[in-house]
């Protein structure tokens, strides 16, 4: 006769229960995941949130600055131009002007900043503003970097003139100052056109008003 042996058994009810509760640990089951997936998704859009503002106040900054810079060139491009309408002439005469003549040749000089777009530069913030338009925004403080140097160039060539009581040497000196000062105007204009452009696609925005 064979001894019994003992097997493990389901207690009473217990394959039942399950059965009975398997719907609600579903419906738990899927809650939990798409509550993670919900706190993800929100962190997500706070990110993208974060950096489309980032992204906008960079560009508010970087418009800013270019409106300033704008001013500046604007003032220092029509005074270079008043200024060769002068000179010009007197650099293509063989004769010297008449004895006390005074050849002024003070022009302002365009004060322009880059330390927004540096800040940018410096803060790997591009990414915030786009491709494009970060590529359109260095060609301009690229042309503005030429701009400076031709100014310079230009106050080289103004701070050689009148070292000279030989008008032969100092037309040619005069001469120079023109050119010089023609490669301003044209660098400057072009200056003038890029921030244009700019400002029409990304209007800076206005100084706040200030109360009396």
């Amino acid at each position: 006769m064979n001894a019994p042996t003992d097997t493990p058994s389901t207690p009473p009810g217990l394959g039942r229960r399950l059965r009975d509760k398997l719907p609600e640990i579903i419906i738990e089951a899927v809650s939990l995941g798409l509550a993670v997936l919900l706190a993800l998704a929100i962190d997500g859009w706070r990110d993208r949130e974060a950096e489309a503002a980032l992204g906008r106040n960079v560009l508010a900054a970087v418009s800013a600055e270019i409106a300033n810079n704008q001013r500046e060139v604007d003032a220092t491009v029509a005074s270079a131009k008043a200024l060769l309408a002068r000179i010009e002439p007197l650099s293509e005469s063989a004769e010297p002007p008449p004895s006390g003549t005074v050849i002024d040749l003070n022009v302002p000089l365009a004060l322009t900043s880059a330390a927004a777009w540096q800040a940018a530069l410096s803060g790997n913030a591009l990414h915030t503003i786009g491709f494009e338009r970060s590529t359109s925004i260095s060609q301009i403080y690229e042309l503005q970097r030429w701009f400076a140097d031709a100014q310079r160039r230009t106050l080289d060539a103004i701070f050689a003139f009148g070292e000279s009581a030989d008008w032969s040497r100092e037309r040619v000196a005069l001469v120079r100052v023109v050119r010089e000062l023609k490669l301003s105007v044209e660098f400057g204009t072009s200056l003038q056109a890029a921030y244009a452009e700019h400002l029409d696609a990304n209007p800076a925005a206005p100084a706040p008003e200030t109360t009396p």
